[in-house]
């Protein structure tokens, strides 16, 4: 597991949220697979909350070259895309089963988080 393995994964990563968030902001709820009657206050929450996830992405991107320094970076971005994988098994649970590359993204951020940090921190260690 390289630095630079770890810089593409993290760039990556950086890169999906930050397209999502931008692609949620401009296109709201149309964006979401099978999402039904668009209700304007859940199209407004949706696109402000996708702000934060395309600023997440921002951060990661910034990370990238430093990324053996990004310990915090790393841990805090890691951490709340790990608490919005299990936001979305709350939502499971209260609103039932969402459309299939949902489910897929809920496993992404409940994996990724999981990999990514141990790695930085194996990166820095090696730095």
């Amino acid at each position: 597991m390289t630095r630079r393995a770890l810089q593409i994964l993290v760039a990556l990563v950086g890169s999906v949220a930050l397209v999502a968030g931008v692609s949620s902001v401009l296109f709201g709820v149309y964006i979401v697979p099978g999402h039904g009657e668009v209700v304007p206050s859940v199209d407004s929450e949706l696109r402000f909350y996708a702000v934060w996830y395309a600023a997440a992405g921002i951060v990661l991107l910034r990370a990238v070259p430093g990324v053996e320094e990004a310990r915090t970076t790393i841990r805090v971005v890691a951490a709340a895309f790990f608490i919005a994988g299990c936001a979305r098994l709350i939502s499971i649970a209260v609103a039932g089963k969402p459309h299939g590359s949902l489910l897929v993204l809920m496993a992404l951020e409940l994996v990724l988080p999981v990999v990514m940090v141990p790695w930085q921190a194996a990166v820095q260690r090696s730095a």
